[in-house]
């Protein structure tokens, strides 16, 4: 909604415009005009307060913000994710090998499909605590 008012005054003609600032123009393309330091709308022309850019511009900031510790929280769950399927990659890729076996990290013998590897599961917890306690015990022992 625009209304327009015009003053005559002798050869001077003054023609006020005044719009909804919130229906015509979300003003999102800002100017800042050193001279005046004057803030304005570059689509519709229209001056703005300072406070008013600067609080427009702190939520802009923080919505980048937000988006930006999403797509990074996503990034570290594909990440996560990846690391699953190479370990799967490489398991599968040392069972068909025909003349190879896969061997234990630990141990360095070689694991048959016939020992049933992946029958039997650990509480990953459980075996985390474990190695640490193997580890502490391992320490003491060099001191």
């Amino acid at each position: 909604m625009m209304d327009e008012s015009v003053i005559n005054i002798a050869d001077l003609r003054i023609a006020r415009r005044r719009r909804d600032l919130l229906k015509d123009c979300p003003h999102r393309h800002l100017v800042l005009l050193d001279h005046g330091e004057i803030v304005k709308c570059k689509d519709c022309d229209q001056q703005l307060t300072p406070y008013w850019a600067l609080k427009t511009m702190f939520k802009a900031w923080n919505l980048s913000q937000q988006k930006l510790t999403e797509q990074f929280k996503e990034l570290q769950d594909a990440k996560q994710a990846q690391l699953h399927t190479i370990a799967a990659k490489k398991v599968a890729e040392a069972w068909r090998s025909r003349t190879m076996v896969p061997s234990c990290p630990h141990c360095h013998r070689g694991i048959l499909s016939s020992d049933g590897f992946g029958n039997n599961r650990v509480s990953k917890r459980g075996e985390l605590a474990l190695r640490s306690a193997q580890k502490d015990v391992q320490e003491d022992k060099y001191e």
